[in-house]
């Protein structure tokens, strides 16, 4: 008898929770920020643009300086972890757009497919800055 109870909680209990992890898939854009000490960061998932180009963007803002450089960004190694990929390289080797304390960069593929449920962790190096890692959610 109890085997029949167990069997009976097994085929309701496994279809509910299933259900309970379903994510949501971005198919528009949307933004994953995080904070650091030093640093902002926000990952923008343009759907239009990763299905034509494959990329995204991602901005960091420094709080400490009022202004990034070229010089700045050579020094400045990022990793960029996802559930499907991670992405390393050199600021300075990339394509970036400064402005002021903010610099944006693309990245290829993150994930193969984006939901709004994603997290992301970003680690900044640097010589003679503390690292720095980001938890990058989306912002609502």
């Amino acid at each position: 008898m109890m085997k029949k109870y167990l069997f009976m909680f097994l085929i309701f209990a496994v279809p509910l929770s299933a259900c309970s992890e379903e994510k949501t898939l971005v198919t528009e854009v949307a933004h994953f920020k995080g904070e650091g000490a030093y640093w902002e960061a926000v990952y923008t998932y343009d759907n239009n643009l990763y299905e034509d180009k494959k990329v995204g963007w991602v901005e960091l803002k420094n709080k400490l300086k009022d202004q990034l450089s070229e010089d700045d960004l050579d020094q400045v190694h990022i990793e960029l972890k996802s559930r499907d990929t991670t992405s390393k390289g050199n600021l300075g080797e990339m394509e970036t757009r400064l402005n002021g304390n903010s610099v944006k960069f693309l990245v290829g593929t993150i994930n193969f497919k984006t939901y709004y449920e994603d997290d992301f962790e970003l680690t900044l190096t640097s010589e003679g800055d503390p690292t720095a890692v980001i938890q990058m959610k989306y912002l609502n």
